[in-house]
């Protein structure tokens, strides 16, 4: 089992938050949304159908469309979609949107969230149906506290060892207990009973967003494994999950909203061979932090139960189109650092991190390319910018959700004001730097500001 951990702190000082600590001012978050959380996201309709760890406000995207003046007959980019924050906040505001991510599942749960064309009535014959079989296939198991094994679980007239192979071979049984695994299988078959359409991905998605609490995942934001729970109320949570997204059609359908989504898997460093010439009035996203985080691994169980990835080389395929936030998909060949080798800030960042990990005898492979890591994150980053950049109209905007970090050894990296130079440097006539709320990590007390940086063409 691996339990959550976090590494301790190198030091508890850090001279660039003694100097911002007097200069952020009040926070937009604290402005104009004092009695609500910033990412209360699992309380929104439709953003709830399925809810990521580290989504960002949909506050975040109506506050950036008010102070562009977007408005219908206009058209908004995010190269960085996840779980379609922005697209689905453009459609309830009638805006026409597109959206780009190298995750699989996060392009298919954004599809289905932004798709609400679908007949509720159908969806509620689907739904039962698959409730009906789900329920009679779990009522059959012979259920055993005895030995922790899916053989005890399966129902009389099924070959135990076909149901052994329905266990996705990237979801270990620490990710999952039988128990709860047989339930979600159960489920799953049921959904492939039906035939395709939109009622079919509805449910599909709807499981999906029951895997992490039918399962022993936990995150802080990072990613860890609890003490394995033996049994959870899957049909329970399932049930709860789609008379949410049935409710929830059942409003925005009523909405007099007309905005076209397009959503496309892809590598947002090679925007341009995506969208072609389409261009855009404004580009609102929130992109990787250089934060350590993997997101392959923070999706690992949507990716596998829903058959989007079934091999370790399925997932380095997704994470070699992504930009490289994590030492998790830091590859030999990697060397977009050199794009940005004339920024010194960056290189003296990159510096200084391998001198702490020096100073600190950092001994882990992981450690070791943290530098590496930073430069190849704005190395990326630099080539997403540029391409963005491109992709809008000659007086069009982009708003950067993005947060400082102290995940590599201590050192602050101020994320926002090193992308904001990088956006100079490919053609953004200025950036201005706005205090979205103040963060802090699970690692120590330090405040950490997350910004919206503001591009302007």
């Amino acid at each position: 089992m691996c339990p959550l951990r976090y590494h301790p702190a190198t030091t508890r000082h850090c001279h660039v938050c003694a100097v911002l600590k007097d200069s952020l001012g009040t926070p937009v978050v604290e402005k104009f949304y004092p009695q609500q959380r910033a990412n209360e996201v699992a309380k929104q309709r439709v953003h709830n159908w399925y809810v990521f760890t580290l989504s960002f406000s949909p506050r975040f995207v109506t506050y950036e469309l008010k102070k562009k003046h977007i408005q219908h007959g206009d058209a908004v980019l995010d190269p960085f979609v996840g779980m379609g924050t922005t697209l689905v906040e453009c459609k309830l505001n009638g805006i026409d949107s597109m959206g780009i991510d190298a995750n699989d599942f996060a392009v298919f749960a954004s599809n289905v969230k932004t798709d609400w064309d679908v007949d509720v009535e159908q969806l509620r014959r689907d739904f039962l149906e698959v409730d009906k079989l789900a329920a009679h296939d779990i009522s059959n198991y012979r259920w055993s506290d005895l030995q922790r094994s899916i053989t005890e679980y399966v129902a009389p007239g099924i070959d135990a060892s076909h149901v052994l192979l329905e266990r996705p071979e990237l979801l270990r049984e620490e990710y999952v207990s039988p128990k709860p695994l047989a339930k979600l299988l159960a489920i799953k078959r049921a959904i492939s009973s039906l035939s395709d359409g939109k009622s079919k991905n509805l449910l599909r998605l709807a499981l999906a967003a029951i895997l992490i609490p039918s399962s022993n995942v936990r995150f802080g934001p990072g990613f860890g494994l609890t003490k394995p729970v033996d049994d959870v109320d899957v049909m329970g949570l399932f049930r709860a999950k789609v008379r949410t997204i049935i409710s929830d059609l059942e409003c925005v359908q009523g909405m007099p909203t007309k905005a076209g989504v397009l959503v496309k898997v892809g590598d947002t460093r090679k925007l341009s061979e995506l969208i072609g010439n389409r261009k855009f009035d404004l580009a609102i996203t929130s992109p990787p932090y250089p934060g350590d985080h993997e997101y392959t691994r923070h999706t690992r169980l949507e990716l596998a139960f829903l058959d989007f990835a079934s091999s370790v080389a399925d997932l380095r395929t997704i994470k070699k189109r992504m930009i490289r936030g994590s030492t998790r998909n830091i590859y030999h060949d990697d060397n977009e650092r050199q794009l940005i080798m004339k920024f010194e800030r960056i290189v003296d960042l990159m510096k200084k991190i391998d001198r702490r990990v020096r100073e600190t005898k950092g001994k882990s492979g992981f450690e070791k390319l943290y530098g590496k890591l930073v430069g190849e994150y704005y190395g990326g980053m630099y080539k997403c910018l540029q391409e963005v950049y491109d992709c809008l109209e000659s007086r069009g905007t982009a708003a950067f959700l993005v947060g400082d970090s102290h995940a590599f050894k201590m050192v602050h990296i101020e994320t926002a004001k090193l992308l904001g130079e990088i956006g100079l440097d490919v053609g953004f006539k200025k950036y201005e730097i706005e205090l979205w709320q103040n963060k802090r990590s699970t690692s120590h007390s330090l405040p950490l500001p997350e910004n919206i940086l503001e591009l302007y063409k």
